[in-house]
């Protein structure tokens, strides 16, 4: 399970007689993604027919293209997966994370709004992205409740002091501050 060099030279080998076994493909891309063959685990991932993708493969492909900087494929494959698989909070807090490094807070908020409304409002990575993508969009009144939160729900350190400090500033009213 752990011994990923050797697994990786027996799926290939099971693959030069088998290529079309799709659960060895997925396997042999899981260990190319484990040990950072991004280009690897994506070509390896481009031979299953794209009728038989499913969300464990879309999730491979996301976190390779993340780690290869390919912003349109992350993108791409990270509105997938939300809209795919609504639930999938650890890729929601991901791709708002994306977004928001991207320069991009108004599709980060986007995207942590629709799964905060339709499916947990307690997610603290879901609402970290949230509260910075406002934080971004100088949305300040917005962000201080937000940051406020993640403070109580024991998000309490630099980052999120740093931010509310900010926020607070920069409020009309600097009495709050």
């Amino acid at each position: 399970m752990y011994d990923v060099f050797h697994a990786t030279q027996y799926y290939q080998k099971y693959l030069e007689v088998n290529p079309s076994h799709l659960e060895t493909r997925r396997k042999l891309a899981s260990c190319y993604r484990k040990v950072g063959n991004n280009a690897a685990c994506i070509s390896c991932l481009d031979k299953i027919p794209s009728d038989s993708i499913n969300h464990e493969d879309m999730r491979m492909y996301y976190y390779s293209y993340l780690n290869q900087n390919d912003n349109d494929k992350v993108s791409l494959w990270g509105e997938r997966i939300t809209s795919s698989f609504p639930y999938d909070s650890e890729i929601i807090a991901s791709l708002a994370l994306h977004y928001n490094g991207a320069n991009q807070p108004g599709r980060a908020e986007e995207v942590t709004k629709n799964y905060i409304t339709r499916c947990d409002s307690t997610n603290l990575y879901v609402n970290k992205e949230y509260a910075y993508s406002l934080f971004m969009q100088f949305k300040y009144d917005e962000a201080i409740p937000l940051y406020e939160k993640l403070i109580a729900q024991g998000f309490d350190n630099f980052e999120s002091n740093f931010i509310l400090g900010l926020c607070y500033e920069n409020l009309p009213n600097k009495e709050k501050a």
